[in-house]
């Protein structure tokens, strides 16, 4: 729940008081937000109001300031943004967008990873956000900084329309597998490596069974592959299917690779959401 009141508004505290406590009751995160900041001078009075009703409401949490926002661990924040850049001509003011990026972030860190997923999708496309919140996404994700920094020049954007496919590819690529359990289909794979092909076109996937075998295929066609070439393995007494995948796109091929390496490092799970 985003509330937000500008300097020199007016609301019955009493009635915010009722909103937070039920949005406390079924887990809703609240942000309580000081917008167009820059439009009266009784903004810091604004974030303080703010900050004495979430004192109220949770008189055991002992709050935190990072980065201009003050958290309530991870149940609501108070910061004060301004949108669009403020001018006053009349008192020659001037003042630029100050405080989204920090906020967006603050939102999403608060989150649970999975909301915080679906949080980050919705901006996805936001430059500015991923641009200068990189440094933060990447300690929060607890990525190395050249496999992040690497994927993120590759894709664009984090999360979200990864390589621009439709809802309906995203659903299907993040969904869990057919046994309706938590693991990912990637979850019985080796990890991936460039084929030794010139130039870098080709992905080699080594897989432990035909069924994860069809459904990665299957995901990869959705992803762009060109042409998949499936053997099964004849150098281990083990079943093993080796799928080959050719990209034509080389910022495909490798957001695809960089997307593998993150997963396999065991700190990302992805499941669906509302």
């Amino acid at each position: 729940m985003i509330y937000c009141a500008s300097p020199g508004s007016f609301a019955l505290l009493n009635r915010l008081v009722w909103i937070i406590n039920e949005c406390h009751k079924k887990n809703i995160f609240c942000a309580l937000v000081c917008t167009n900041m820059w439009s009266g001078r009784n903004r810091q009075i604004v974030v303080d109001e703010l900050c004495r009703v979430l004192n109220n409401v949770h008189p055991q949490i002992k709050s935190t300031k990072e980065d201009g926002i003050i958290y309530y661990d991870n149940v609501a924040l108070v910061t004060m943004v301004n949108s669009i850049e403020y001018i006053d001509e009349d008192f020659n003011v001037n003042k630029p967008q100050s405080g989204i990026d920090e906020l967006i972030f603050g939102i999403g860190k608060c989150l649970q990873r999975d909301f915080m997923f679906a949080w980050l999708r919705t901006v996805s496309h936001n430059e500015s956000f991923w641009k200068n919140m990189l440094s933060k996404l990447n300690i929060l994700f607890q990525i190395p900084s050249d496999k992040f920094n690497n994927f993120y020049q590759h894709a664009g954007n984090f999360l979200g329309y990864l390589f621009g496919f439709n809802d309906d590819d995203y659903r299907y690529i993040t969904n869990t597998n057919t046994k309706n359990t938590d693991e990912s289909i990637f979850f019985d794979a080796e990890m991936i490596e460039m084929s030794e092909d010139s130039p870098k076109s080709k992905l080699k996937f080594i897989i432990k069974s035909a069924e994860l075998g069809a459904q990665l295929s299957e995901v990869l066609a959705k992803l762009g592959a060109a042409r998949l070439n499936v053997v099964e393995s004849e150098t281990t007494n083990e079943q093993e299917i080796i799928i080959t995948a050719k990209f034509n796109n080389t910022e495909r091929i490798m957001a695809v690779h960089d997307l593998c390496q993150i997963i396999n490092h065991g700190q990302v799970n992805c499941t669906i959401v509302d």
